[in-house]
């Protein structure tokens, strides 16, 4: 083996060889394919596009079987008919189970298509792969292919790259539009031929492993003025997306309605010639003529009974013929056909898949218990990896010779695809078969346990980290710590850093995760002493790989399952798991920026009690005089969320606590991971300041308003404006989410009296309902939680009552005094309360009586959140009002006077005020008062966690966190405390599972950690 030594690293050179044998390839193909290409923008270079290379139909390492001549005929004749028809379909769907040759019929098309210089692109999905397991580089990929024969299109993305360097790292709509929509508009708008002629194939889109991926391809793809064919398995998400495609923009064809005759005549014909194949290759082989397959070999009764155990799935027919294609063809054939006792009751698939496993452990030529646990250890390591390794890296990782991988995959090559190269990824050729691996009964001596497996692997992960010269200071020889990750090149990032040790460092914590944690996560276990050694290492390599905010999540991961864990001692390991957190997420903008940073700035201004400075300091030299050490311990706040360019006027957790959103004057919208504070989204377009975002109940959503009450509705997946709404005169005045999140209804102000509701479904956008009338000036909407009816108040002092599904009036209730302006319904759907200026109705939807006005004054009201208690606060008193009877539950006094803030608990079984420096909480049942504290700020806005134990204060200069029943306080922070702006009003709100506490100040936002308070 070759080896070149280039400064201090090492390269094998047979990995330079096949990466340069590709490269020509590449530039051959592209040359026969389009010999006129010519390149406008000389100084653009392509790689500034992040693809997916491998998702490319020509990339040399992708299997391009195509569909043998004489099958699938009619199908192809279906598919060559709409390519050919200028009036046909914009996009062609062929939809099918698992492994009934979708992907070949893809192949076939694209190679088709290829020779006639007509594949304008191409994607194929694969899941579990990194770079094509998602649409995060699927439209730089299509720009990439497209510009091939639209050098047009060079320019626009040279300019589009230049403005935005980061432009392949964006949300999708936006890659969308500069890197595919508009480049290719302009490019073609004086040759429309090239749209006409151009045909984008994709396979596989059940493979995204991002549903909300999925929905957004096909919402923009239908807006390409392309020829697109499009594979996939009848999922959920695909069928969605194409639902809410127009129909007249798409063909259907389901291979399930293929009549079985004809799925059996293609199967019968494939087998036939690969048998023949076999048999040509057995006759070349054999030295002696009695050795040779019989010219009738196998007879047309075998290719039938083949025929009947693979149909309809052509990837079984595929494996078995790629099975016994290897030495002594009739043994292996007789290990398919000739039953097993034990194999009466699996299915056609298990059977062969069983037969390949016993003939594999024939081969190896050694003891059974031997070979088996050979194939567990190599094969076991492949199915659970999370990335697909080379044999070269797997040899590395497994610390076993690269020979004795391929001793084993040599055997089953009709499973596991095998490239030529050692540094090209191995990969199985179905998920079945890792199904049928891990799915097995335990005692199956072929049975992989997933948990073992990961467990094993992990800890080889820790073990090929910890092994000198692996990991060390400096990793990529950047010298100075001021070194930016920018101005080191990604090829020696690639070789500080092979493939098997970024593996071994981006997923060491998620095998760990996916294992029996107890067996691992304990003091001195391989874990801590990992960590202990090489914690900062590790961290300078996940920086040099961009993986820093995997860290944040696999550490907080395996500190829940140390919590969890009750067998071993793990106190100095959660200890130190804990500080570790802390000291990532304090320095995560530094080392992302200057990874050698951690060695230097980050640890010596650390905490003095902090753990890892503790731990690591005293290994280093003494290379700077420290004139203060700084705090003694970590402060409360986990990290700053910096982004906003102006003042953040609100922040709101997800329902499952996992995201943050935050409106601001800079009239945006960002969501943050509530973990890691990285930023998901940047959400543009609104007009003028954001002053409210809000998640929908299924937390799918986040609806943002902006001034004028203009609103936005968002997808949190993927950050996609899904629509805005706005009438062109008309004001939104009030809108509501029903309470499973599919429709939106908005009430809309006109001219003069005149006033309109619309519903919306949330999943099409489409406009379900409308209601129009002269005097129907809407004030407020609320949908009921028990059916079909939405209710609105008028300024006409009435309520009515729509049945949106029919469209008819249930009813019309003529409620107060004065105009109402917000509306509630009670849990069981049975009573709606009317609030006015000062006055409150309940109203009995069963009886049809109105059961009861509060007459308030200007006072302070509150319900709870499910909607059954009302607080109203009148003459130095809280009255607590049981709905939908009116009846006073309880009375409670404020001896100082009126109170400044009130508040319910979440579950509304406390109550709390404050009224001049003091806060009161009481018991909403009993009406006893729980806690009475003194010097509390002067509190604008109240916040209970979400498990009624905490409770905020936040008031124009601080914010302070108290336990709601015990009354300690766990600490204050002050505007001066920040350095921030003492007039400027603190906010404050709670995460879910109330361990993070969000602030809020000027354009800043602060998370804390509340359970070290």
């Amino acid at each position: 083996m070759g080896i070149i030594q280039a400064t201090d690293h090492y390269i094998d050179s047979k990995e330079v060889q096949d990466r340069l044998s590709f490269c020509k390839s590449r530039l051959q193909q592209r040359k026969a394919h389009n010999p006129g290409l010519c390149f406008p923008n000389r100084n653009f270079d392509l790689h500034r596009l992040t693809i997916a290379t491998r998702a490319m139909y020509d990339a040399h390492e992708n299997d391009k079987t195509i569909c043998l001549e004489g099958t699938r005929t009619a199908l192809l004749d279906l598919i060559y008919d709409w390519l050919e028809d200028p009036t046909g379909k914009r996009i062609f769907w062929l939809c099918g189970k698992a492994g009934t040759g979708k992907s070949t019929i893809a192949c076939t098309l694209s190679n088709k298509l290829f020779a006639q210089k007509h594949l304008g692109a191409s994607f194929f999905f694969k899941r579990g792969e990194v770079d094509r397991k998602d649409a995060s580089r699927f439209f730089p990929t299509l720009a990439y292919q497209l510009a091939r024969d639209v050098p047009e299109m060079y320019e626009l993305l040279s300019e589009a790259l230049e403005t935005n360097p980061l432009l392949c790292e964006k949300d999708l709509q936006q890659q969308f539009e500069n890197l595919l929509f508009k480049p290719l508009l302009s490019a073609t708008a004086n040759r429309p031929d090239v749209l006409s002629k151009l045909i984008i194939v994709i396979d596989a889109l059940d493979e995204c492993e991002c549903e909300e991926h999925i929905l957004t391809l096909l919402r923009f793809l239908s807006q390409l003025k392309l020829r697109i064919f499009v594979t996939s398995r009848p999922e959920y998400p695909v069928r969605l997306g194409f639902k809410k495609v127009d129909g007249e923009l798409h063909e259907d064809v389901f291979l399930e309605e293929v009549q079985t005759t004809t799925i059996r005549n293609d199967l019968y014909v494939y087998i036939t010639h690969q048998f023949r194949e076999i048999r040509e290759n057995d006759s070349l082989l054999g030295c002696h003529s009695l050795d040779r397959l019989p010219i009738a070999w196998p007879g047309d009764d075998v290719v039938e009974a083949l025929v009947s155990l693979t149909v309809p799935l052509f990837i079984f027919a595929a494996t078995v013929c790629r099975y016994v294609s290897g030495p002594n063809p009739q043994k292996r054939l007789d290990m398919i056909l000739v039953p097993q006792k034990r194999d009466e009751a699996l299915t056609g698939i298990e059977k062969i898949y069983t037969s390949i496993l016993d003939q594999m452990i024939l081969n190896l030529k050694e003891k059974p218990e031997r070979a088996i646990m050979r194939f567990r250890y190599v094969v076991g390591s492949i199915v659970v990896l999370f990335d697909p390794l080379s044999i070269m890296a797997l040899s590395d990782l497994l610390k076993i010779p690269p020979s004795d991988i391929e001793e084993i995959l040599g055997h089953l090559q009709s499973v596991i695809h095998v490239p030529s190269s050692k540094v090209s990824p191995v990969r199985i050729f179905h998920l079945s078969f890792r199904e049928f691996l891990m799915n097995q009964n335990k005692n199956d001596k072929f049975y992989i346990d997933a948990r073992q497996t990961h467990r094993r692997l992990g800890e080889q992960c820790i073990q090929r980290l910890s092994e000198r010269g692996a990991l060390h200071d400096d990793l990529c020889s950047a010298g100075s710590p001021g070194t930016k990750r920018s101005d080191i090149s990604e090829e020696r990032i690639k070789i500080s850093v092979p493939d098997f040790l970024a593996y071994a460092c981006q997923y060491w914590g998620a095998h760990i995760t996916e294992s029996d944690p107890e067996e691992s996560l304990y003091d001195n276990s391989i874990v801590h002493n990992f960590l202990q050694t090489h914690f900062l290492h590790w961290l300078e390599a996940l920086s040099w790989l961009d993986q820093i905010s995997s860290a944040i999540i696999y550490l907080d991961h395996l500190q829940s399952l140390v919590n969890v864990s009750s067998l071993f001692v793990c106190e100095c390991l959660l200890a130190f798991l804990k500080d570790a957190q802390r000291f990532i997420r304090w320095n995560r903008r530094g080392i992302e920026l200057s990874p050698l940073q951690l060695y230097s700035s980050a640890l010596y201004f650390a905490p003095v009690r902090s753990v890892i400075r503790q731990h690591f300091t005293a290994g280093l030299s003494n290379q700077f005089i420290l004139l203060s050490t700084g705090p003694r311990h970590w402060s409360l706040e986990l990290q700053k969320l910096i982004g906003h360019l102006r003042a953040v006027n609100a922040v709101s957790f997800s329902p499952d606590g996992e995201l943050l959103a935050s409106a601001s004057s800079d009239k945006t919208v960002r969501m943050w991971n509530a973990q890691t504070g990285e930023q998901m989204q940047l959400l543009k377009g609104h007009k003028s300041s954001v002053k409210l975002v809000s998640f929908s109940p299924d937390g799918s959503i986040l609806v943002s308003i902006s001034s004028p009450r203009a609103i936005r509705l968002w997808n949190v997946r993927n950050g996609q404006e899904i629509r805005r709404h706005r009438r062109r005169g008309a004001s939104v005045v009030s809108f509501a989410l029903s309470p499973d999140s599919k429709i939106l209804a908005l009430a809309f102000a006109l001219a003069s009296s005149q006033g309109e509701i619309r519903l919306y479904d949330m999943i099409t956008g489409t406009k379900m309902q409308s209601l129009r009338g002269d005097s129907m000036k809407v004030s407020a909407v609320v949908f009921s939680p028990i059916d079909d009816t939405l209710a609105f108040a008028s300024e006409d002092k009435t309520v009515v009552l729509w049945d949106y599904e029919t469209g008819e009036f249930v009813k019309q209730i003529y409620g107060l005094e004065t105009g109402i302006t917000a509306l509630r319904f009670s849990p069981d759907g049975k009573t709606i309360s009317m609030m006015s200026a000062g006055t409150v109705g309940l109203w009995n939807l069963e009886t049809n009586e109105q059961s009861e006005i509060l007459m308030l004054g200007e006072e302070n009201i509150m319900f709870t959140p499910s909607g059954d208690i009302l607080a109203v606060e009148r003459n130095r008193e809280i009255l607590v009002l049981e709905i939908p009877t009116g009846k006073q539950m309880q009375k409670l006094t404020l001896p100082s006077g009126e109170s400044d803030s009130m508040v319910f608990s979440p579950k509304g079984t406390i109550i709390a005020s404050i009224s001049q420096g003091t806060m009161r909480i009481w018991d909403t049942s009993t009406g006893e008062k729980l806690q009475e504290i003194d010097a509390v700020y002067e509190a604008h806005e109240l916040a209970f966690s979400r498990d009624e134990e905490l409770i905020a204060a936040a008031s124009d200069t601080a914010v302070q966190l108290w336990h709601a029943r015990t009354g300690t306080r766990y600490f204050t922070v002050t505007n001066d405390s920040l350095g921030d702006d003492p007039e400027t009003p603190l906010k404050v709100a709670f995460s879910p599972n109330r361990d993070i506490m969000a602030t809020v100040s000027e354009d800043t936002i602060r998370v804390w950690d509340t359970r070290s308070g």
